[in-house]
């Protein structure tokens, strides 16, 4: 079952699991893109480029409005695991290991002409998952 987010500027109390949850996925995602792509995708977020967002289990499709007059389609697919059991103390630093994913657990494609690495669009789109991981 897919959910679909509609950006928006929340205002709200965040809470402190969507904090930390952001800062991971906002670390791998500085990770899969060199900075200058990083930078415009963080520009393009914080515009409001990202349009719409729908997350399903292990993807991301994201529309994000870019130079032209129609939206750029961008697809993140991430890597899953199975959630370990946290009743001991072992696996619960496990699991905390994992609740982001790293660099090579991330897999993004764009219709943009842009073909060698993660680009701008991708970035904002997850950028902006991220930021609404605090809500």
């Amino acid at each position: 079952m897919s959910v679909v987010v509609v950006p928006s500027n929340w205002v709200g109390i965040p809470h402190p699991a969507g904090r930390l949850a952001n800062t991971l996925l906002s670390v791998a995602v500085a990770g899969i893109a060199d900075p200058t792509r990083f930078r415009k995708g963080r520009q393009y977020a914080t515009d409001g480029a990202v349009t719409r967002l729908e997350v399903d289990h292990g993807i991301v499709r994201a529309e994000v409005m870019g130079s032209r007059d129609m939206p750029y389609d961008v697809i993140v697919r991430v890597a899953t695991i199975e959630a370990p059991s946290a009743d001991t103390p072992d696996a619960l630093r496990m699991l905390m290991t994992r609740l982001a994913p790293e660099v090579d657990d991330i897999s993004a494609h764009c219709t943009c002409p842009s073909w060698d690495g993660t680009c701008k669009h991708a970035v904002a789109a997850l950028l902006v998952l991220a930021a609404h991981l605090i809500e």
